[in-house]
């Protein structure tokens, strides 16, 4: 788990470095990274933490990370699903199979959108 939290943590990094150069002669413009984080406190648990782009701006693309370093384990989580709620906030669900606590964060690629 703690390889996939890294390639997710690196694919949002490159879609943010995309997204940065390329997005001013494109319409979009005011890029940013929001997130939010929630603690999973026990085994069948399920979590999905939202993050909301602030008022006027659109979801580009999003993801999340957990944190099973706290949690038992190494396999101690495992991710529902990923998707866009809206066109203005991402959410990530994931389920705690092993005892313990764990952080999960959410994050969404926000920026605004001229037609």
């Amino acid at each position: 788990m703690k390889i996939l939290r890294n390639v997710i943590t690196i694919t949002l990094s490159i879609i943010g470095l995309f997204l940065i150069s390329s997005c001013e002669s494109s319409g979009v413009s005011g890029y940013e990274i929001v997130s939010n984080t929630v603690i999973n406190s026990g085994p069948g648990n399920v979590v999905s933490p939202i993050a909301t782009c602030p008022d006027g701006k659109r979801v580009l693309g999003g993801g999340g990370t957990t944190d099973v370093s706290t949690a038992t384990g190494d396999n101690g989580v495992r991710v529902l699903g990923s998707f866009p709620v809206g066109d203005n906030a991402w959410q990530f669900v994931s389920t705690s199979t092993e005892a313990g606590s764990h952080k999960v964060t959410v994050y969404a690629i926000c920026a605004n959108v001229s037609p």
